[in-house]
């Protein structure tokens, strides 16, 4: 049976990260390695999830000191589950997700085609309106690059609310995908959102986790470059579900604000940019970079 580990990022949101932890408690998958990364909460939260989970042998409780980010603070999880833990596949879970179906590892995993290159593997994700996040049809190429900078760009300048009623209505128009199990492909490319995200053992062959050099958004986007680069595909399997109560953390650390998130988004996308510029060597070899960060935290360990 392949061994399962399950990584959860807790920032200032210790609350929403007690109640995924206790939801993925209940799953009844039968090798799991459930580990928890406080990514330098400044709230006192690592203390608090300490107390609550320290003495619970199922949980593995790791704190960073500092904030690493989103890509480098799960890197810090998914290292400690094939690393430590041994690990066939890792899930990397937002801490304001809840899990509310027992088998849905089990489900996660139906059906998967054995004779494609899945790298990764997405449920479906039932946000608070109850519409689902995945999958995400977007191709990540030039123009959507230049697409995204637009439109953070007229975040950032507070003009894009005219924007914005355009898309939603080219949205409303366009076809929406079958809720059924999907392969990306070239012909039908799609993304998997980052809140709920099974890495396979096809990609943790080759990478050691995300992408390193990004601090926050765009991650997604960046992984659909990694696959298009080294020929990967995404699965999405709505058999399995969970919940997504959305934008925890950010709504604490600075409010959600709009112009703020814009302007991380950017520096992402101008790396994305690079990366898709790049050869797939080059990639390869940023995916596989070990931060400083990173680097210190295992020194420690």
């Amino acid at each position: 049976m392949k061994k399962i580990g399950i990584v959860i990022l807790n920032y200032l949101n210790y609350k929403d990260t007690i109640e995924c932890v206790e939801s993925a408690l209940n799953l009844s998958y039968p090798s799991i390695a459930l580990v928890v990364v406080d990514n330098g909460s400044p709230n006192g939260s690592g203390a608090v999830l300490k107390q609550r989970f320290g003495d619970d042998p199922r949980i593995t409780l790791l704190c960073t000191g500092e904030n690493l980010g989103f890509a480098k603070g799960n890197n810090i999880g998914i290292t400690f589950c094939t690393k430590y833990k041994q690990c066939d596949y890792v899930l990397i879970v937002n801490s304001d997700t809840l899990f509310d179906q027992e088998d849905f590892i089990q489900q996660l995993l139906a059906s998967v085609p054995d004779d494609q290159p899945v790298g990764a593997i997405g449920p479906k994700i039932i946000n608070s309106g109850g519409t689902s996040s995945n999958p995400i049809p977007i191709n990540m190429n030039g123009k959507r690059i230049v697409k995204d900078l637009m439109i953070n760009f007229a975040i950032i300048l507070g003009v894009y609310s005219f924007i914005k009623k355009a898309e939603e209505a080219i949205v409303k128009r366009a076809d929406k995908p079958a809720d059924r199990p999907l392969l990306s492909s070239e012909h039908k490319p799609f993304l998997l959102h980052g809140s709920a995200l099974l890495l396979t053992p096809l990609y943790l062959a080759s990478f050691r986790g995300l992408y390193p050099g990004t601090f926050l958004y765009y991650e997604e986007n960046i992984l659909g470059i990694i696959f298009k680069k080294n020929g990967l595909k995404f699965y999405y399997q709505p058999a399995a579900r969970l919940l997504h109560k959305g934008d925890g953390s950010s709504k604490l650390s600075n409010n959600n604000s709009s112009r703020i998130n814009a302007r991380r988004h950017l520096g992402s996308i101008a790396r994305a940019a690079r990366l898709l510029a790049g050869s797939r060597a080059s990639v390869n070899r940023s995916v596989n970079r070990i931060s400083d960060g990173e680097r210190e935290f295992y020194r420690n360990y």
